[in-house]
């Protein structure tokens, strides 16, 4: 095993080694989310979701897509992640924290994301959309 093969395989389990990063995997199981939404599915702060994706990110389990006002998380499926993703759904299925995560996230799917930013008052992950100048009346007769 290369240095770098075994520097992945030490981020990877690092971020794996944590309840709230195991849980924000779990949900996103069924597709991508924004962390507003992986935050009301977890019930927990939207800061601690976003430095939580950071290190899913880092070790290379998550990636994010910008798309219009909203950041998008998702499970990277490559070969090397998959395996663990699979042990993690596997070790986790009966939990009683799991099972609510993922039946408050099937509701959260079905509001529309900025419905539910507006409701929680939550507003990470969103990209600030700038303000329209206005024309300028200034030396107008």
């Amino acid at each position: 095993m290369s240095t770098d093969s075994i520097t992945a395989l030490a981020s990877r389990m690092q971020a794996l080694s944590n309840t709230t990063r195991l849980r924000v995997l779990l949900v996103l199981r069924g597709g991508t989310l924004s962390v507003c939404q992986i935050a009301a599915a977890l019930d927990v702060p939207a800061a601690t979701v976003s430095s939580h994706l950071v290190e899913l990110r880092r070790g290379g389990i998550v990636s994010q897509t910008r798309k219009g006002r909203f950041v998008w998380y998702a499970l990277r499926h490559h070969d090397d992640v998959v395996p663990w993703l699979r042990l993690v759904a596997r070790q986790s299925a009966e939990d009683p924290q799991v099972r609510e995560d993922l039946e408050r996230t099937a509701r959260i799917r079905s509001v529309p994301p900025e419905m539910l930013v507006a409701s929680i008052e939550c507003d990470a992950g969103i990209v600030p959309v700038a303000p329209r100048r206005r024309a300028s009346t200034r030396g107008a007769a």
